[in-house]
């Protein structure tokens, strides 16, 4: 494997990871920016707060697609997907964690982007198959719940696991790994401290938006 490449691969997902579809989306179709609505993210739980569960999932699918399409460039170009390959594993999880910190801290935003779990799911589901299945399951958690943090934390902390036991990865994938949750943890931080404190906020799925007012904190 070229580490020349595989930089280049890396700056190319972690720009494109940079493009935020939530702020296309607020500023195309409703003429404000969804960063200075609710919570000030770019992704699907603030779109969907601020805009309606419709838009929130487009969202959410258009991010997942764009965690998923540089993740498969890079499986293809250094030796196919899957897990037969060590060095195109290497490469999926480099430009996977390149794309989820380049929607994080999109540096033409000022750093100020989502929370990257959609992304992460995109990546996830190419690496990894078996992970769609166990999104689909947190997924209808975070819907009946309707808390998408605690489905968000659940999903990529059970991924993490399961890839690294079930599998035998380089040690760098192992790095990755854990790369890969400290940011997801780290970016759902205040997540992790309301729902300690037991003052989360509702996704505001379905008929509860009508229920729940979205309080900025």
């Amino acid at each position: 494997m070229s580490l020349y490449w595989l930089f280049a691969f890396c700056a190319g997902a972690y720009l494109f990871g940079n493009i935020s579809f939530g702020v296309i989306l607020s500023k195309t179709l409703f003429k404000t920016d969804v960063r200075n609505m609710g919570s000030g993210g770019t992704g699907a739980t603030n779109v969907m707060r601020n805009f309606g569960t419709k838009w929130g999932m487009v969202i959410m699918f258009i991010d997942i697609f764009k965690g998923a399409i540089p993740t498969i460039i890079a499986g293809l170009a250094f030796g196919g997907l899957g897990h037969g390959n060590a060095h195109a594993v290497i490469a999926m999880y480099a430009c996977a964690l390149s794309t989820i910190a380049g929607h994080c801290f999109p540096v033409f935003m000022g750093f100020r982007g989502g929370k990257g779990i959609a992304t992460t799911i995109g990546a996830f589901a190419v690496i990894n198959p078996w992970s769609i299945p166990w999104f689909a399951l947190c997924f209808l958690f975070g819907i009946y719940f309707d808390y998408a943090s605690i489905a968000a934390i659940l999903y990529v902390t059970v991924f993490v696991i399961w890839e690294g036991t079930m599998y035998t990865p380089p040690l760098a994938v192992y790095c990755m790994l854990v790369a890969i949750w400290v940011l997801i943890m780290f970016m759902h931080r205040k997540n992790i401290y309301r729902l300690l404190a037991g003052k989360e906020k509702y996704a505001l799925f379905g008929k509860k938006r009508n229920k729940i007012a979205y309080d900025k904190k």
